[in-house]
């Protein structure tokens, strides 16, 4: 073997020129990927618009039950109607009007960013019972009165409604953890001739 083939040999340690070229790609390959994740989590997920495109809206109103998916619905009739269902006869808290009040807390949420709204319910009868919870507490504490109990003062019982919402964030957001919320609530008074009002619904207060 005459000395060039010693010295382009791989048993004295130099690397086919293929080789190398190949394992130098493979490490670029690498390093854009890595990049791309870092900027992904970092700068993406926290930026990424509210995802609503899986949305489920569950609506149990005075008289039926609506559930929504998408663009679509089924609606099946309550036999028990009026204050059987927890929501005084009377009303305007009607099915349309409900469903408005999801699109608005929809929109109250738009800052929720790399996070999803799972679904969105409202249980007439589970709200009319908060509700009225809450104004037994006012009613025993005055000085300590809540912003629900506020609310109900002021708009009345049967505008204000508790609706509850689960999500999931994919990174930390808006104070709340990264991953599912369930059953979080969010209150709403319907006033529609209030100027801050968001499809006749008004932001009261939210929590556990």
């Amino acid at each position: 073997m005459s000395q060039q083939d010693r010295t382009a040999s791989p048993q004295n340690g130099t690397a086919h020129p293929i080789r190398r070229r190949i394992g130098l790609a493979a490490l670029a390959i690498l390093a854009v990927i890595g990049i791309g994740y870092v900027g992904y989590v970092n700068l993406w997920l926290p930026s990424r618009p509210l995802d609503v495109s899986h949305l489920r809206i569950d609506i149990t109103s005075t008289t039926s039950t609506t559930t929504t998916t998408g663009n679509t619905s089924d609606t099946t009739t309550d036999a028990t109607a009026g204050n059987a269902t927890g929501v005084m006869t009377g009303s305007p808290l009607t099915k349309a009007r409900l469903n408005d009040g999801a699109t608005a807390i929809v929109n109250h949420y738009q800052d929720l960013h790399g996070c999803a709204i799972d679904r969105i319910a409202y249980d007439g009868r589970r709200s009319h019972a908060e509700l009225q919870s809450e104004q037994r507490m006012a009613a025993k504490s005055p000085d300590s009165a809540s912003t629900v109990a506020s609310a109900i003062s002021e708009y009345g019982i049967g505008h204000v409604a508790d609706f509850q919402m689960d999500f999931t964030c994919r990174v930390p957001a808006s104070g709340f953890g990264k991953g599912t919320t369930q059953g979080y609530n969010v209150w709403l008074a319907y006033a529609p001739t209030n100027p801050n009002a968001d499809h006749g619904w008004v932001f009261i207060d939210s929590g556990y």
